[in-house]
């Protein structure tokens, strides 16, 4: 925890919903990350405008020690414990699968389970920590360093994984930030250096659903149900209460970024060496 209480500083002795929490903050934003449940980062704050970036679910973050799941399923395992914001997926990204003989569940394993933290350097010029975890299911150890500088609004994040097994291993690894109210709205614009959008191969819900199954076009436009091109770059006013999942591939660069239009806020999310 920092002794001094300007510039970058960093506690690892609070909690959030009854979680180990690590917080961080400088001049300019602050985050939470939660240490006990996937280093899930459950608050990103702009301090000047006052804006989280990170939706919050009704549902909120719970400890295991106070909820009881009534059912068990390798969906229930992340959707009973997920309260928005954003998690690290490894070493899966998508639905439940079984890899050798071990099953396992919906966006991995590290996203459930607590993680070990160290404070490795705290000035009010920089703090940086350091944070790992060992799955259980499989050989991997995975370390995880923030970043953060004065007067700097960008969290930097490099990470780490090792197979500490005998064995080769295929894996998915990607991260699940989910936006929240605060910056999300019809004025909201999507920049991707994508050339190809394809949705989901079965339909999620045919209820809110834009578009067929496995349609693909030259992103960000795709033809809808109806036969009319949408631009998925903008994003769509809440009533309109669609609900697609599209997947973006050929990038030629590793970012995304959303921009909030009308309140001139914006996010970006870079990844590279």
């Amino acid at each position: 925890m920092s002794q001094h209480n300007w510039g970058t500083r960093v506690s690892d002795n609070t909690t959030y919903q009854g979680l180990r929490a690590l917080v961080m903050e400088n001049e300019l934003i602050r985050i939470t990350v939660l240490l006990d449940k996937g280093t899930d980062i459950v608050e990103f704050l702009h301090k000047p405008t006052d804006t989280d970036l990170m939706w919050k679910s009704p549902i909120n973050w719970k400890s295991n020690a106070n909820f009881l799941q009534t059912t068990q399923s390798p969906i229930t395992g992340f959707m009973d414990y997920y309260g928005g914001g954003w998690q690290e997926c490894f070493p899966s990204g998508g639905p439940q699968t079984e890899y050798a003989g071990t099953e396992i569940g919906l966006h991995g394993e590290v996203c459930l389970i607590p993680w070990q933290c160290v404070i490795v350097k705290d000035t009010p010029e920089e703090i940086q920590v350091r944070c790992s975890v060992r799955t259980y299911r499989t050989p991997f150890l995975v370390e995880k360093t923030f970043t953060l500088k004065t007067g700097d609004s960008r969290l930097y994040i490099h990470e780490k994984i090792t197979n500490e097994g005998k064995e080769d291993l295929p894996y998915m690894w990607g991260h699940h930030p989910a936006f929240g109210e605060s910056i999300i709205d019809e004025s909201c614009r999507v920049d991707v250096p994508a050339k190809t959008a394809t949705t989901h191969s079965t339909i999620q819900d045919a209820k809110n659903s834009q578009f067929a199954a496995s349609t693909t076009g030259t992103w960000p436009m795709l033809k809808n149900i109806h036969g009319e091109t949408i631009d998925n770059s903008i994003v769509p006013p809440r009533s309109n209460k669609t609900h697609d999942l599209l997947f973006l591939s050929e990038l030629t660069a590793g970012w995304f970024a959303l921009t909030n239009q009308k309140k001139k806020y914006w996010g970006w999310l870079c990844v590279g060496p």
